[in-house]
């Protein structure tokens, strides 16, 4: 169980600085889909840590999960991930 907790806490860490740089980026609600979009064409197929990445971002964008689901819905229907 130790390992696991300095895994999150590092992988945690490491999220905080990696979600800052596109959320700098998504200043409007479209610019914000766009960063979205790009981070969830890169992942396929999601793993648990590639998840956590893309709610964090989500929220940090301030993107509704609804559209955070079209978006990857979107993604997985055009076969580009």
């Amino acid at each position: 169980m130790k390992g696991i907790k300095t895994w999150i806490a590092i992988a945690s860490g490491c999220l905080i600085t990696t979600v800052r740089r596109p959320v700098l980026k998504g200043r409007t609600p479209a610019q914000a889909a766009e960063v979205y979009t790009a981070s969830a064409w890169m992942l396929d197929p999601l793993s648990p840590p590639e998840r956590f990445y893309l709610d964090a971002l989500a929220r940090a964008l301030g993107l509704e999960a609804a559209l955070a689901q079209q978006i990857e819905a979107a993604v997985a229907a055009s076969g580009a991930a």
